[in-house]
C-alpha cells in the first residue's frame, strides 16, 4: 500500500519538476496544488495560488511549522519572485529550502517585512542565497532573523 503511495508522490514530483524545469514561469495551477498540498494546509495552499496570480489582495502570507520540500521551497520562491503586492512573509520555524526559495525571492521588490525567526541560516549557503534579496529589495524596512 505504501509503496502505491510513494510512487505516485514520486510520479507527481517528477512530473512537476519535468514542467518546472522546462518552463518555470508556467506551471499549472493543477500541478501547483498538488505539489503545494502535499505539504501544506488548505488555507495556505489557496493563498499560493492568490499570490501566485498577484491578488492585490493578499499582502501577507504568514505560516508557522510548515514543511516544504526542496522542489516546493523553489517553486514558492518562484511564485513570490514574481508577485507585486506581497508586502509582508512571515514563514518563521520553516523547514524549506533556504537556497530555493532565495532563488526567486531574491527577484522581488514589494516586501517590506521578512519573518524568518527559527530558520536554520547558519550555513554560509544559506545566508549569501539570502543577500540578494536583502540587498536589492528597495521596499524592505523589517528583518526578523
Amino acid at each position: 500500500m505504501y509503496e502505491g503511495i510513494l510512487q505516485f508522490h514520486s510520479q507527481t514530483m517528477d512530473n512537476f519538476n519535468h514542467a518546472a524545469d522546462a518552463n518555470n514561469k508556467s506551471c499549472s495551477d493543477d500541478d501547483d496544488l498538488r505539489l503545494f498540498e502535499s505539504c501544506c494546509g488548505p488555507e495556505l495552499v489557496r493563498k499560493i495560488l492568490r499570490i501566485k496570480h498577484n491578488d492585490p489582495e493578499v499582502t501577507r502570507l504568514t505560516g508557522f511549522k510548515d514543511d516544504l520540500n526542496e522542489v516546493a521551497s523553489r517553486r514558492l520562491g518562484h511564485i513570490l519572485g514574481q508577485n507585486t503586492h506581497l508586502e509582508e512573509l512571515s514563514i518563521w520555524d520553516w523547514n524549506l529550502d533556504m537556497v530555493g526559495l532565495c532563488a526567486g525571492l531574491q527577484n522581488n521588490r514589494c516586501i517590506m517585512e521578512l519573518d524568518i525567526d527559527g530558520i536554520d541560516l547558519r550555513d554560509a549557503e544559506k545566508m549569501s542565497s539570502l543577500a540578494p534579496f536583502l540587498s536589492n529589495n528597495p521596499s524592505l524596512i523589517k528583518v526578523t532573523l
